[in-house]
């Protein structure tokens, strides 16, 4: 009965979200006290379009770094990512807490999007140690405590998403095509990673007839 429980528990997503969430809270909570650094000042606190959720339009239109012209300049095109930052900004203007929360709880989030979509593919005690491996190597520190690595976090986010939404189906009609097109747009949005993702869920699609 034991062996049945635990194999139980092992196959149970909510015993999965609710052991990552605590794990991840363990390690990383110690960062929640953090403050703005480096290209969170300049991203952040000394941009002021990204104070007010009117800007939102700018956001689609620049980068990610304030200019003098008021408008947003760079080598990056971002705009979910500075979307993220005013909203977080707006909850609570100039305190680093909502930024960092919303960071690591993401990077939560995407080790369990990690252990259900291995977990279709391999036995659920395997997922359960590659997911874990995915949010405690110390590779992967700097996205949880370092908000200008919210990028990273958010594309994987929406390419984990768009895998798992391919993998869970065997047919395609449009409105689940424009799902997945739309969950692949916003990780290609918050980072030009994301365009990977696209080659990615075809990959998956073709490898596995979806």
């Amino acid at each position: 009965q034991s062996t049945i429980a635990f194999s139980f528990l092992l196959d149970n997503r909510l015993a999965a979200a609710l052991f990552f969430l605590f794990v991840g809270l363990a390690i990383y909570a110690p960062s929640l006290n953090n403050h703005f650094l480096l290209d969170d000042e300049a991203q952040i606190v000394e941009n002021e379009l990204i104070h007010s959720l009117h800007n939102i339009d700018a956001f689609f239109l620049g980068s990610t770094m304030h200019q003098m012209s008021n408008s947003l300049g760079g080598l990056y095109y971002k705009p979910v990512m500075s979307v993220s930052y005013s909203v977080l900004w707006w909850l609570s203007p100039g305190n680093p807490l909502p930024f960092h929360l919303f960071q690591l709880l993401l990077v939560i989030a995407n080790a369990f999007l990690v252990f259900v979509l291995l977990r279709r593919h391999m036995s659920a005690l395997a997922a359960w140690l590659m997911a874990l491996l995915f949010l405690a190597h110390p590779i992967n520190a700097e996205v949880v405590t370092y908000m200008a690595d919210l990028q990273d976090a958010l594309y994987t986010f929406f390419g984990l998403l768009a895998l798992n939404f391919i993998a869970s189906r065997t047919k395609f009609g449009w409105g689940s095509f424009a799902g997945v097109v739309l969950l692949l747009l916003g990780s290609f949005l918050s980072k030009e990673s994301g365009v990977l993702y696209f080659i990615i869920g075809i990959v998956y699609a073709l490898n596995f007839r979806r």
